[in-house]
């Protein structure tokens, strides 16, 4: 066996699901194979918006998010926005409307930066 070493640019770093909009907030955040800290949120005066805080430190990340807007209507998902300490990002429905999403599924994968 060889000795163990750093490996970059293989994720995800983050992966998790959240549920609902909880009023301003989002509610029921599970997070899975978690490396750091993350948080979820809606935007209290839009619809359809969202952000994702963390502390990755680096825009040298990928992002991959998915939503179900009700059982069986899948959204669409545009990022408007990815930073050091997050993203945020808008769901929409099929004629374009922005939607509140009934789960959001989200994978944050290092690139390697």
């Amino acid at each position: 066996m060889g000795s163990a070493r750093t490996v970059t640019g293989v994720g995800p770093r983050f992966c998790f699901t959240f549920a609902g909009t909880g009023g301003a907030g989002v509610t029921n955040l599970s997070v899975d194979n978690h490396i750091g800290t993350v948080t979820a949120w809606r935007q209290p005066a839009s619809n359809g918006v969202y952000g994702i805080e963390h502390n990755y430190g680096s825009t040298a990340y990928a992002v991959n998010i998915n939503c179900e807007r009700a059982a069986g209507a899948w959204g669409n998902v545009t990022i408007n926005y990815r930073g050091t300490t997050g993203c945020t990002f808008e769901v929409r429905d099929l004629g374009a409307a922005a939607v509140d999403a009934a789960f959001v599924h989200c994978t944050i994968h290092d690139a390697g930066g």
